[in-house]
């Protein structure tokens, strides 16, 4: 045992530092395009932008050209122009507004915040600092606590406990703290050496995070700590004001779905590539991911391919207004190694089986004065894999509760598990509070 935590310890160590390295090289690598410190503010870059052998425009005219590309949504463009007149004139307010338009439109938050309290410093513009404190507040640092229950109730449940720690800072990336209790309790399941009994299995991980924008793309670092593995994930985005899209890749991650994935030490491997997309009243999202899954005496005990779809339809032109939503989730196993009793019969160390499940529903969101909300949504749910089907419901709340303290709610309950794993009614609930600081 001391040897396997010596080894564990080991690959922490070593996943941490090269994903810590790999993420400073990408960032000293695209210095130049990195645009998580804007240096321009206070020393130009001196070269031609591109444009060799050519004198420097006018920087009023780039500015007017920075504008209308920013109008028709040319983000890269925009951007360019923008620089151009910063080379004659570094304290171009004009300019800095069009990067920090374009920087806050791209999701890039710090960045356009540091733009938005230049303009106010070189101009007194109250707007731009309304700009950036607004930016600040909407992307704070918080310490959270996290209760949460999932599962059939008496057949197969998840509950326990989570703290998080969130940094978030104008001067450097985003760091996340997780730590999390589980508890997985199942009146079944099917152990590493085929004896089948009850379980009430508690296990801790820690993940540690950090996420940073460049240029090109949002790079985030994820490692997870548990007894027995260590994992992480790595993960590159793209933002834009009418979607986004993502590529994640992660290796060797707790996989806690069940009480069966605690008992076995369950992790797995996947690749993943998740979207959105939205026009007018229409919203589109997606997930779709290679999955390799293993235990704790055995790799890529099964294989799959999963994935989720979602198009909502708002029914007015409010920022409230119901939703109609369609859902698909599945997960298709090509693969599940099975192990042999003693007795010559078979079994599968995790409870893994097919399911496609279709949700139709409608639902709606209450704002609140004070920011909060209340969401409530209702359909229907039919999983074509088991022909299980039935209603489901759900109820989501968050409000400020004190100065800095904002509490959530959120419940579902349906007649059909959204895992497949049986036909017994499936819960959710979460209830979570969050200090900013």
């Amino acid at each position: 045992m001391k040897s396997r935590r010596v080894v564990l310890l080991t690959r922490a160590a070593v996943f941490a530092v090269c994903g810590w390295m790999a993420l400073n090289g990408v960032g000293s690598a695209l210095a130049q395009t990195n645009s998580s410190a804007p240096e321009h503010l206070a020393s130009p870059n001196s070269g031609d932008h591109g444009r060799s052998g050519e004198q420097a425009p006018d920087p009023e005219t780039s500015i007017v050209r920075a504008r209308a590309f920013l109008g028709l949504g040319d983000y890269n463009n925009a951007r360019a122009e923008a620089e151009i007149a910063l080379v004659s004139d570094s304290n171009s307010p004009g300019a800095i507004r069009v990067l920090a338009a374009v920087e806050e439109e791209t999701g890039r938050w710090r960045n356009a915040a540091r733009y938005w309290a230049r303009v106010a410093e070189l101009t007194g513009d109250k707007a731009a600092a309304a700009r950036r404190d607004a930016l600040v507040s909407a992307n704070p640092s918080f310490i959270g606590v996290t209760g949460f229950f999932e599962g059939a109730p008496d057949v197969d449940q998840l509950s326990g406990v989570r703290l998080d720690y969130v940094r978030r800072s104008l001067d450097g990336p985003e760091w996340t703290f997780m730590l999390e209790n589980r508890i997985g309790s199942a009146d079944a399941v099917t152990r590493l050496d085929g004896t089948v009994a009850g379980a009430d299995e508690n296990k801790q991980r820690l993940n540690i995070g950090l996420t940073d924008d460049f240029r090109f793309a949002r790079v985030g670092l994820d490692v997870s700590f548990t007894e027995q593995a260590v994992g992480g994930r790595i993960s590159i985005g793209h933002f834009r004001p009418a979607g986004s899209f993502d590529l994640t890749a992660g290796y060797d991650e707790p996989y806690w779905a069940y009480a069966a994935g605690l008992v076995n030490d369950a992790t797995y491997n996947h690749l993943a590539v998740n979207f959105s997309y939205s026009t007018g009243r229409w919203s589109l999202r997606g997930r779709l991911a290679g999955n390799e899954y293993s235990v704790r005496d055995e790799n890529s005990v099964a294989r799959s391919i999963s994935g989720a779809a979602g198009v909502d339809y708002a029914l007015d032109d409010d920022d409230n207004a119901a939703r109609v939503t369609y859902i698909l989730d599945f997960e298709h196993f090509n693969s599940i190694d099975l192990r042999t009793r003693s007795n010559s019969t078979q079994y599968a160390v995790m409870p893994f089986v097919d399911r496609t499940v279709h949700s139709v529903g409608i639902y709606k969101m209450y704002g609140a004065r004070d920011g909060g909300f209340v969401t409530l949504g209702a359909g229907y749910r039919r999983d074509s894999e088991s022909g299980a089907q039935g209603a489901y419901g759900s109820f989501s709340a968050e409000a400020d509760i004190a100065d800095a303290v904002r509490a959530g709610l959120r419940l579902e309950y349906s007649d059909v598990s959204t895992r497949g794993l049986s036909n017994e009614p499936w819960v959710f609930a979460e209830l979570y509070l969050r200090r900013k600081f």
